[in-house]
């Protein structure tokens, strides 16, 4: 009996650690979305009195902080979270509102930059370790859930942005003239056309011969703009910029001018589009192969030490 009750207490002290580390999670995942709204600014991009490009122009001299929070913080917690959700659900039934909370929580962090699938991006890290395996019909489900995601975002952010630049006849002349589409149109855009137009293009450059730029000079973004403004290069030095810069520089050679500059407007490039600049065909395969084979490690050595 001494020892029945010494195994219950050792499994009570589990369950309240658990449950702490789903209170503290939810505590500074909520504290990053009070930073996006109120200090970065995010509430004036959901209220609409300001779009997503002059919101992430303006962002301030602590911009770096909420790329973190959006790339790397607040997906890490939610990952963190459902390895602890996925591992304890059936023993620790009070962890499943928490973890509904802290999912909305993360949404919204994503959402308060404007775009339509940032919130989206930051829950596959979360989705793949959840789902390790996963049936046709949940998979359906899962994208369907994300398009209705997607078309509600378009709704909230891009209703109110209807005009969009025409990219297939782009010249200086004509660069201020619009297409009048709804927020479904846009979508439906960006996943044909304007999706395609990047990845093709690039393709296309580099099997007519055309010199392609340095892939490497992109790299250096990664130390940040502070850093290479130090170096002389800034917004002002537009070639220099854009050259230092992967997506205004996939921008600029999709579109022929810098758009990611004058337009706050970047096209959506993929790791395809990063191959062929690297090393086109062969660079295409050693970045598909390179992240493909990462993430599975990743997956994997997850799975085994939590499971």
């Amino acid at each position: 009996i001494k020892d029945f009750n010494k195994v219950q207490f050792i499994n009570l002290e589990y369950k309240k650690n658990i449950e702490l580390k789903f209170r503290v999670s939810l505590a500074i995942l909520i504290f990053f979305l009070v930073l996006m709204l109120f200090a970065f600014g995010g509430i004036q991009v959901l209220l609409g009195n300001i779009d997503k490009g002059e919101f992430r122009l303006n962002i301030g001299g602590l911009g770096f902080l909420a790329f973190l929070i959006t790339k790397l913080f607040a997906p890490g917690i939610l990952v963190y979270l459902t390895i602890l959700y996925k591992k304890n659900r059936n023993v620790i039934g009070t962890l499943k509102k928490t973890y509904i909370i802290c999912l909305i929580t993360v949404i919204c962090i994503g959402a308060s930059w404007g775009f339509k699938s940032t919130a989206i991006v930051l829950l596959i890290p979360s989705a793949i370790i959840y789902y390790d395996i996963i049936s046709l019909k949940k998979l359906f489900v899962l994208s369907f859930s994300a398009i209705i995601l997607l078309v509600f975002f378009a709704f909230l952010f891009d209703q109110r942005e209807v005009k969009l630049i025409d990219f297939n006849n782009l010249t200086i002349e004509n660069s201020n003239q619009v297409k009048n589409f709804s927020a479904l149109e846009f979508i439906i855009y960006r996943l044909t056309i304007s999706q395609g137009n990047a990845a093709w293009r690039v393709w296309d450059l580099h099997m007519s011969g055309v010199e392609m730029p340095n892939y490497w000079l992109t790299l250096t973004s990664v130390f940040g703009d502070k850093i290479l403004s130090i170096a002389g290069i800034t917004h002002s030095n537009t070639n220099e910029f854009i050259n230092s810069h992967y997506s205004y520089l996939v921008t600029d050679l999709v579109t022929g001018m810098n758009k990611g500059l004058t337009f706050e407007h970047n096209v959506t490039s993929t790791t395809f589009s990063e191959g062929v600049l690297f090393g086109g065909f062969f660079g295409v395969c050693l970045f598909g192969g390179f992240i493909g084979y990462l993430t599975a490690i990743i997956r994997n050595k997850i799975i085994y030490y939590y499971y």
